[in-house]
């Protein structure tokens, strides 16, 4: 673990090797990137993807001056980055890193990486029609953090020829499997494939524990983002990064009333058969389920027929949006036997505020019909929306949208 690396003993301050450190990390990638420069300009598409380093950021520089220069965009010149890296190498020489405020971890590489993306930052001036970035590969095991990261170096080097700030998300049931069916082979092989060239994310209705049934124990280790229960319980890289609670939200005496008015509304449903777990209770909805969430795929898929001539659910939900219009919830149709029960804004679009970062994001969903759970994020301004038939479907679409010539 990252907590665990004694850095101390990794990085003792050393001034030839610091001078060697921006000697490589910086002026050599300047120098690469100039000698490339004019076949880049032959391309109809240039694009360069400069790989940097999350100790590069300059959150990490307490060092008033040094942060000022290489933040300020609109003077920032070349001549300014030798200027700062001078004077680290200075202070460097002199034992004067920690008393001048510089990074105290690692800080010849943090400089170097710093100084490399304030670079990006001029070129991307300097080429408008060129697509510059710098990425961080993320945590990856290589001897400089004693091969305790998280990312094998394959792992790292696909995150940075993947496209920068474009997200693949996906819901689950009808679009990555058959409703409540296994994922087939195939379809984690395109995953794998799909997510060498993009940012991959899910995002399904259900916990997190009919997610994995479905896609697998390695779900989380398979995607970058995971959002389960809409995004109320939200994963990025392996780790948990947001909760939301239904009981917090209402309170314990309306979630009551809503319970056990429901249950006397399908108590008094006749529909020809009915098995057990008509409310299941998640972290941050309810899911609603007239014949029962016990009943076996068979019985699941005559329900599913006799609800499209009877329209069992919607007519459910409209009894219920009537009765509880004070509670501010929605209302979401989605698979084949149920609907979930959420306050207004927590449907799929909920998992966009963790989504910043990205410019582009493609959701290919197949219940993007209104009253279908895939409705809000397909029609949000933030998406460009896909509708999908089938699991087959979504690899031809995403086949021709990402992976193609």
């Amino acid at each position: 673990k990252l907590e665990d690396i004694d850095w101390s003993e990794i990085a003792t301050p050393n001034y030839e090797l610091g001078e060697k450190c921006l000697e490589t990390n910086y002026h050599g990638t300047k120098r690469v990137i100039e000698a490339l420069l004019p076949l880049l300009q032959l391309s109809d598409s240039p694009r360069l993807v400069i790989v940097s380093s999350y100790v590069g950021q300059l959150m990490f520089f307490s060092d008033g001056r040094a942060n000022g220069v290489l933040s300020d965009s609109e003077s920032l010149t070349e001549e300014r980055i030798d200027g700062v890296l001078s004077e680290f190498l200075e202070d460097f020489k002199q034992g004067l890193v920690e008393a001048k405020s510089w990074p105290p971890i690692l800080p010849a590489y943090s400089v170097s990486k710093a100084a490399l993306n304030a670079y990006t930052r001029i070129l991307a001036k300097r080429w408008p029609n060129f697509c510059i970035n710098c990425v961080c590969p993320g945590f990856v095991k290589t001897d400089i953090t004693c091969n305790s990261g998280i990312l094998t170096i394959d792992e790292g080097a696909e995150s940075v020829v993947r496209r920068p700030g474009v997200l693949a998300l996906f819901d689950v049931d009808g679009t990555l499997t058959a409703p409540r069916k296994v994922v087939t082979p195939e379809m984690l092989e395109f995953m794998r494939e799909l997510r060498k060239i993009v940012t991959v994310g899910i995002v399904g209705g259900s916990d997190l524990s009919k997610i994995t049934e479905q896609l697998g124990k390695t779900v989380i280790d398979d995607h970058d983002y995971v959002f389960s229960e809409n995004g109320l319980v939200a994963h990025k890289d392996r780790t948990l990064i947001g909760t939301q609670s239904l009981k917090t939200y209402l309170g314990e005496d309306k979630l009551k009333e809503f319970i056990n008015f429901t249950l006397h509304y399908i108590a008094d449903l006749d529909i020809p058969i009915k098995r057990g777990t008509f409310i299941e209770f998640r972290s941050g909805m309810l899911n609603v389920s007239p014949i029962g969430r016990n009943c076996s795929q068979e019985e699941r898929d005559e329900f599913e027929r006799y609800d499209k001539v009877q329209n069992i659910r919607p007519k459910m939900v409209s009894v219920l949006r009537e009765k509880f219009g004070h509670l501010n919830l929605t209302f979401s149709i989605g698979g084949q036997i149920s609907f979930d029960v959420f306050p207004h804004g927590w449907d799929k679009t909920y998992c966009l505020r963790y989504l910043d970062d990205f410019q582009e994001i493609h959701f290919f969903g197949d219940k993007t019909y209104k009253g279908g759970n895939d409705h809000e994020i397909y029609e949000s301004e933030r998406t460009v929306g896909h509708t999908v038939t089938s699991p087959e479907d979504t690899i031809k679409q995403c086949t021709a949208l990402f992976l193609s010539p």
